[in-house]
Parts: structure tokens; C-alpha cells; sequence
């Protein structure tokens, strides 16, 4: 087999793998009269998170990558550059022409409802999304196409013409990011921050958020800083001096 035609047989298995995805979830909604909102999602969340978790694999690069301290500054990150977000995003959609929609408040759902935005919903979508999807179509069309790509079917999924138009923005953010740091971890912690601050500060944000322009230099800076700590730890040089330090430690 060529490697040409190798890359679009994987570009095709990672496209089903969404389509799939898609099913899975469309499947556990009709769960929901008899679960509930909350315990349908989290059913189905934790469903495809297995299946995604169970069926993957990365290369030595990326593991290499996948840190926690790149997850905890993806997590601040996010966190911190949420009200720039909500700002970017409350613009262009009113420009958009989109119908302005009600807030919502701080602190909304449950348990399960909160584990299934803040722990779940970050790793499948990621893993689905930015490891498989991105890798896939990048290696096949190239990093200009498959992250917008990427982004606009990250967006769909969301069904709702706000929430696909912060998605697919935020997508586009965390596919730059996947490209130009190989990191799963930092794109998890990044999600993660992001849903968090939305489940805590509110949508807009009303408590415990930054201005607008503290939060979009604070989300710059500490992605830049991911970016480049993932890129160091990933070197030779760095990987070198690690086994020297281990080598004398043991000495």
C-alpha cells in the first residue's frame, strides 16, 4: 500500500470515527424521559470517552507531550482567557446577525452535569477531534485545511448557532494549538479551563473573571508559554539533558 493512499485510509477511519461518535451520542439522547437531562449526558459522555480512550493510540512524540504540568497550564489558561471569548464570540455573533440570547447563570447543573462538561466532554472531544481527526486530515491535506476542517465538524456537533459559532472559534484555537505543540494534554487542559469557566462564571461571566482585555493577554501569553514548554520538552536536547541528570542522580 502507498503511503498516499495508507494517509486517506485514515483520514476515512478518523471521519467514521466521528460519524460514529455522532451516533452514539444521538442514541443515548433518547434516554433521556427515562434518565434524565444530566444523566443522559453524563451516560453518554462517559460512553464515548471509553470507546475513544479504549481504541487510541499516539506516538512516542506526543506522549512525551502530554504532561501535567501542560494540562494545568492549558486549564489556567483557559480559565483565565474565558471573558475574552465571550466577547470575541457575543460580537461576531451580533454582526452575524444572530438573535441575542438570555444569560446564563453561574453555578447551573448538577453533579453529573459538571463532570461530564468539565472531565468528559474535553478528553473524547480532543482525543476525537485534535489527536485523531487533525492528525489525520493534516497528514493527508495539510494543516492550512484540516484545521478549519476540523473546527467547522467540532462546531456542527453542537447544533445550537451560538454554540457552534464559540466551537467552531475555539476550535480553530485548539487545533493552531494541537499543530504547534503535539500536545494532547495542553488542548485537554485548554477545553477544560474553558467549560469550567463557563459552568462557574456564567455565560457572561458575572463573578470570579478577568476584563475582557486582562483575560485575552493572560489566554496569549499562557498559551505562547505552553507552546513553547511543549516544543522543549519534546527536543533532543532537552530528552538528552533529562537521561544526563537521571544518570549523575543515580551516581
Amino acid at each position: 500500500m502507498s503511503d498516499s493512499s495508507f494517509r486517506r485510509r485514515r483520514a476515512m477511519s478518523a471521519l467514521l470515527a466521528v460519524l460514529f461518535t455522532w451516533s452514539l451520542l444521538a442514541s443515548f439522547a433518547l434516554l433521556g424521559p427515562l434518565l434524565g437531562t444530566s444523566q443522559t449526558v453524563f451516560v453518554s459522555f462517559l460512553a464515548v470517552t471509553a470507546w475513544l480512550l479504549a481504541t487510541r493510540s499516539c506516538c512516542g512524540d506526543q506522549r512525551r507531550a502530554q504532561s501535567s504540568p501542560l494540562l494545568l497550564m492549558g486549564l489556567f489558561t483557559g480559565f483565565a482567557s474565558y471573558p475574552a471569548w465571550i466577547v470575541t464570540i457575543g460580537a461576531l455573533g451580533l454582526a452575524l446577525g444572530l438573535e441575542p440570547v438570555g444569560a446564563a447563570a453561574p453555578g447551573s447543573g448538577g453533579l453529573l452535569f459538571w463532570m461530564a462538561c468539565v472531565l468528559l466532554a474535553p478528553v473524547f472531544e480532543e482525543v476525537l477531534y485534535r489527536e485523531r481527526l487533525l492528525t489525520a486530515l493534516g497528514r493527508t491535506f495539510g494543516s492550512c485545511l484540516a484545521i478549519p476542517v476540523t473546527s467547522a465538524l467540532f462546531a456542527i456537533s453542537h447544533l445550537e448557532p451560538w454554540r457552534v459559532l464559540g466551537t467552531a472559534l475555539v476550535g480553530l484555537m485548539l487545533g493552531t494549538a494541537m499543530r504547534a505543540s503535539s500536545s494532547l494534554a495542553l488542548c485537554i487542559g485548554l477545553h477544560m479551563g474553558l467549560n469550567l469557566a463557563g459552568l462557574t462564571c456564567g455565560v457572561p461571566p458575572v463573578r470570579l473573571a478577568l476584563g475582557p482585555s486582562y483575560a485575552a493577554v493572560m489566554g496569549l501569553v499562557g498559551v505562547v508559554a505552553a507552546i513553547v514548554l511543549a516544543r522543549w520538552t519534546r527536543s533532543p536536547s532537552a530528552l538528552e539533558a533529562g537521561v544526563d541528570r537521571a544518570g549523575a542522580v543515580a551516581a
